[in-house]
């Protein structure tokens, strides 16, 4: 890879407001005991997506910059501080498989060998059995993953990962699954000398029916990144955010 080409690339467009202010309103609320808040989110952005060009320009990717410090203020026992160095995006799929073919392949299966190759180290303990998830027996569980992978095959990230997996029944949208996961600490990066530094990554995933009977995936992250002495200039982060996320 020749990594000077990869300046002046031109970052995916920014979200339309309401769809930035839904993707902040939507990861703050969407593991809240009342779950008011995020049916209303929900409704709200499947309003928005409902119509064909919004959901067109979702699937090819937006921008997302905002999100609060409130938003991530409750996650777990830390202290978190949104930095003006965080960037974020969103996309949407629309899919004929169902919400439990996913979950079947993201959590009940080793993702380790769904995503071979990709990983030196994985490992992801749930707070019970995630195949519960399959038939409702369950409605929310926790999860931690620690792992090691290879970027280009010369730098080594080791990260550990909080996430949270959830069905709600939303009126007027029907029942939905969601994940929520967060860096628990900054990544560890090597070689050293690099100086790369990944301070902290949120993301969230939510999965509800269509009215034509399709299944809509919207998710969202947002990262925070010091690239050291590589050549990458923001807008070429942005693009690789949404790139990462549509594979």
């Amino acid at each position: 890879m020749n990594l000077f080409l990869l300046f002046g690339c031109t970052p995916p467009p920014q979200a339309p407001d309401n769809l930035e202010q839904l993707s902040d309103y939507l990861f703050a609320h969407s593991f809240d005991e009342d779950t008011e808040a995020l049916e209303m989110g929900v409704q709200n952005l499947k309003l928005w997506l409902s119509d064909d060009l919004n959901l067109a320009n979702t699937v090819e990717g937006y921008q997302v910059n905002k999100l609060e410090n409130e938003s991530v203020a409750t996650l777990d026992e830390k202290e978190r501080m949104i930095q003006d160095t965080l960037i974020g995006a969103a996309i949407a799929y629309e899919h004929t498989l169902t919400v439990e073919e996913i979950i079947e392949t993201c959590f009940v299966e080793n993702w380790a060998d769904v995503y071979d190759g990709t990983y030196e180290l994985y490992e992801r303990e749930f707070s019970e059995d995630p195949s519960c998830l399959l038939d409702k027996s369950c409605s929310e569980i926790s999860y931690q993953t620690n792992s090691e992978s290879k970027w280009a095959g010369l730098i080594s990230v080791t990260s550990e990962t909080h996430g949270q997996l959830r069905w709600v029944k939303i009126p007027d949208v029907g029942w939905t699954f969601l994940l929520r996961n967060w860096l628990y600490k900054p990544a560890s990066v090597e070689p050293e000398s690099l100086g790369i530094i990944v301070n902290a990554q949120y993301y969230l995933m939510m999965m509800y029916p269509s009215d034509d009977g399709t299944l809509i995936r919207t998710s969202m992250t947002w990262i925070d990144t010091d690239y050291g002495i590589l050549p990458f200039d923001e807008d070429w982060a942005k693009n690789q955010v949404v790139s990462n996320m549509q594979k």
